[in-house]
C-alpha cells in the first residue's frame, strides 16, 4: 500500500471581510499548478485562474440569488466579480504555500554570526 497526500484547505472569511459566511474547501495541489497561479498577471485570462480554482474545489456553499448552491464550474465563479475570484485564489495560495506547522529541524549552522560578536554596550 502506497502514500498519498489528500490534504484539504478550509476557506473561511472573518465577519468583518465581504465574504464573511463563505466556505469553500480546497484540495491541496501541486508546486507546479502554485507557480503557474503565482506567474498569472491581472492582464492574463481570469478563466485559466478559474479553471485551476475549480480543478481543486472539494465543496462550497455558494448561492445564487434564489438560495440555491452553485454547482462547481468555472461559469460559478467568472460569474463572480473579479475581486472575489482573486481573494479566493490568494487565500487557496496561502494556505497551500504556507507552513502550517512549526518546521522540525533547527538551524544547521554552528557557527556564530558576525552580529553576535558586535558589542551591545557602550561605554
Amino acid at each position: 500500500m502506497g502514500f498519498r497526500l489528500a490534504r484539504t484547505y478550509k476557506l473561511r472569511w472573518d465577519d468583518g471581510s465581504d465574504l464573511a459566511g463563505l466556505e469553500i474547501d480546497m484540495r491541496s495541489t501541486s508546486v507546479e499548478t502554485l507557480t503557474e497561479i503565482k506567474s498569472l498577471s491581472r492582464d492574463q485570462d481570469e478563466k485559466r485562474l478559474a479553471e485551476i480554482l475549480i480543478e481543486h474545489v472539494a465543496s462550497w456553499n455558494f448561492e445564487d440569488e434564489d438560495g440555491e448552491t452553485l454547482p462547481i464550474e468555472v461559469a460559478s465563479l467568472t460569474a463572480q466579480e473579479a475581486p472575489v475570484l482573486a481573494e479566493v485564489a490568494k487565500q487557496w495560495y496561502r494556505a497551500a504555500a504556507g507552513v502550517s506547522a512549526p518546521l522540525v529541524l533547527g538551524s544547521n549552522s554552528s557557527a556564530t554570526s558576525a552580529e553576535e560578536s558586535i558589542p551591545m554596550e557602550t561605554s
